[in-house]
């Protein structure tokens, strides 16, 4: 299977609700960017609570919404709070603006779905794998070109009780009648050997953009994470996660490896499952290696993380942030 790939960022059009409320939905239009997150505006009744000028939120904070677009897709809102509302004292409409932290594209969860499988495309992983199936016959003479693609086979890195981690080159190709084109990516698939909560796959794949950061120098980012469930033990169901980085850098091009798959000693399966052994004593310092890609990165981590944040504050910033440092401080292991 080779889903479609999703763009970052994307508007959807349709009926949104509480699943809570199922009974109570809203026509809304929900559009994400992975820069400023998830905002689902939507325009309801205004219902006056006591004490006076104060209306009640239409979902509480850190909760759920799902929905159906206009296109008969499904999608699940995470981390979602009333970010904005205009009240209205005549009684009228009033709009509302609800922030999502990340959503799914694909099917409806809760926040932290049972998943069999997530497979991951990293910014980088290409040039850090080295190795291509795509050659070019040097026994043809110009103007004549030969291309041909031969497909590596898949590298497992780490097979344990848990989970199975493999980079798996895949290739996708385009013909017209005056062009040809081949795209080679390295993708990163890592599969559950008993299905676990996506937190669980989330905290290798932090591991893995870690290794590359500081493989390349750079902040590396996700460009794509696709999620495979079984439901019911038959049908297979796969969905797009999209979410805000935890640390924003500015993309740019690795000026300089510090070392790639093929510069590990001895067995790189190895060195990578010690690495992914470590990755909770490595989050602690996240924050001291990434001001070397971005000089934002510090005061970001510091301020994520920082106990006086106010709970209860109204503001968006501040609990976007709170969010963020759920998922960055959280304990991280790869076991069940």
């Amino acid at each position: 299977m080779n889903p479609k790939r999703e763009l970052s960022a994307f508007e959807h059009d349709g009926d949104w609700w509480d699943p809570g409320n199922p009974d109570q939905k809203w026509t809304a239009t929900f559009r994400f960017d992975e820069s400023e997150g998830g905002t689902l505006r939507l325009t309801v009744p205004t219902v006056v609570q006591a004490p006076p000028l104060l209306t009640r939120p239409l979902v509480s904070d850190d909760s759920i919404i799902v929905g159906i677009t206009t296109k008969g897709k499904l999608v699940t809102l995470i981390g979602c709070f009333q970010r904005a509302s205009n009240l209205n004292l005549q009684g009228g409409p009033r709009s509302v603006e609800i922030y999502a932290n990340a959503a799914i594209q694909g099917f409806h969860c809760d926040q932290n779905p049972v998943l069999d499988s997530v497979f991951v495309s990293l910014a980088f992983l290409n040039d850090w794998w080295e190795d291509s199936g795509i050659k070019n016959d040097l026994g043809v003479k110009f103007p004549d070109i030969t291309v041909r693609y031969v497909s590596p086979a898949p590298r497992v890195v780490q097979d344990d009780d848990c989970f199975r981690i493999s980079l798996k080159p895949t290739c996708s190709h385009s013909h017209h009648q005056h062009d040809l084109s081949l795209h080679e990516e390295i993708r990163l698939e890592i599969e559950a050997k008993e299905p676990q909560v996506f937190s669980k796959f989330d905290d290798l794949i932090h591991a893995w953009t870690d290794l590359l950061s500081i493989a390349s120098m750079n902040q590396c980012k996700r460009i794509e994470t696709l999620l495979f469930r079984t439901r019911q033990g038959e049908s297979l169901e796969y969905g797009t996660y999209h979410a805000v980085p935890i640390y924003k850098a500015r993309e740019r091009e690795v000026q300089f490896w510090l070392f790639r798959m093929t510069d590990t000693p001895g067995d790189a399966s190895q060195v990578i499952c010690t690495w992914l052994s470590q990755s909770e004593r490595l989050r602690y310092v996240r924050a001291l290696y990434s001001k070397v890609f971005t000089a934002e990165a510090l005061l970001s981590r510091s301020f994520y993380s920082s106990r006086r944040l106010r709970r209860h504050s109204t503001g968006g910033t501040t609990r976007e942030a709170i969010w963020r440092s759920k998922r960055s401080s959280r304990p991280r292991s790869s076991g069940p």
